[in-house]
């Protein structure tokens, strides 16, 4: 892999993201082929965590920033080098931003769900049972 072939991923504070509340979004930088792109985090920042230099200074946010970093990082060593020297910046930035790693979301499909629990009675309870969902549109979920 040639060394322009490599992506790197830090931490910045615009200068230009500060809101009257006195917030600001942290964004990482990832710079891939001489070409850089901001990616916004969940990450507030206030002024009294940054040092003079504009640096972050609050060791629970460093600690978050650096872990969210170290994560991003190792979603892109995933990726071998011909699949990387393929890709674009954008392409790259699809790739850290896309979901499938995350956790999966719980979902409950109540009639699914209400199928399986009427199937198990028997008898005039499986006939009441039956009436409760039919009472209801499928479509409404």
């Amino acid at each position: 892999m040639c060394i322009n072939e490599i992506a790197t991923i830090c931490s910045v504070v615009r200068d230009d993201g500060w809101k009257k509340n006195g917030t600001n979004i942290l964004r990482l930088r990832l710079t891939f082929r001489r070409q850089s792109r901001y990616i916004k985090t969940n990450i507030l920042l206030r002024k009294n965590q940054l040092d003079r230099n504009g640096q972050i200074k609050d060791t629970a946010v460093l600690l978050k920033v650096t872990n969210l970093i170290k994560q991003l990082e190792e979603r892109l060593s995933s990726l071998d080098a011909f699949a990387l020297s393929n890709m674009s910046i954008e392409d790259v930035v699809k790739f850290l931003q896309k979901e499938d790693d995350s956790p999966e979301v719980f979902k409950l499909d109540f009639f699914s769900f209400a199928d399986s629990v009427i199937e198990a009675k028997t008898g005039q309870s499986r006939y009441i049972f039956r009436s409760i969902p039919t009472q209801f549109s499928r479509s409404e979920s």
